[in-house]
């Protein structure tokens, strides 16, 4: 049974539609979840907090991650995380003062770089493979002494969102969360609205985003 010319045209107008709507939603995939791998910022501190250089795997799949560990006079220990378009030296949040205020304390502190970003090896890629870089750096404290119970998490923005994940999936003794969105969908219009694009076309293609952020790159927080 042959097709009227008409529905044969208007078939072809939705295939050429949806199949545009599946390329924009891959390109934003790509923008949203790729990270570009910024050199690390100098860092200073007193000889007396001088930091120890480490690397170590993430849990799992052994990814080679680096960062310092600042070693300070109790059994508690503090990681940061840092935000999903920086590393482990975040001037925005003025992480040499923080690390030496919590040293003076008396806490340890380790700074490290998420995968694909600053010195660690791996590709990054937004609120991706939480489980096993931030267990890769819990597993290493813990080889270094400190019971989970004595650990702290200290995270930014998205890197306070990896946090929260985690902490709802693994055992962690506490968590401090500094500009944690609610959720990955107001994250997405709200940094589509700075760059500029209506927030019509962000809700349109969102859907689309996260189907082919799965499809393409296996994206699971």
């Amino acid at each position: 049974m042959r097709l009227p010319a008409g529905v044969k045209k208007v078939s072809a107008v939705l295939a050429l539609l949806l199949a545009g709507y599946f390329c924009i939603s891959a390109f934003g995939a790509y923008r949203a979840l790729e990270v570009p791998r910024l050199p690390l910022a100098t860092l200073s501190f007193p000889d007396e907090i001088s930091p120890e250089d480490v690397s170590f795997g993430s849990r799992g799949d052994g990814v080679l991650l680096k960062g310092w560990l600042f070693t300070g006079t109790q059994d508690r220990a503090v990681i940061f995380m840092h935000g999903g378009y920086q590393n482990r030296v975040d001037e925005t949040v003025d992480t040499s003062h923080l690390t030496y205020d919590l040293v003076e304390r008396g806490f340890s502190v380790l700074l490290f770089d998420l995968r694909g970003r600053g010195e660690s090896e791996g590709r990054g890629q937004v609120l991706s493979n939480i489980d096993a870089d931030v267990g890769g750096a819990v597993d290493f404290l813990s080889s270094r002494g400190f019971q989970t119970k004595n650990m702290g998490i200290l995270g930014f923005c998205s890197g306070a969102a990896s946090t929260a994940i985690f902490a709802s999936r693994n055992e962690i003794g506490a968590v401090v969360l500094d500009g944690c969105f609610a959720d990955v969908n107001g994250m997405l219009k709200r940094q589509a609205s700075i760059a500029g694009v209506p927030g019509f076309f962000s809700e349109m293609f969102t859907p689309g985003m996260f189907v082919m952020a799965r499809l393409l790159f296996n994206y699971r927080p």
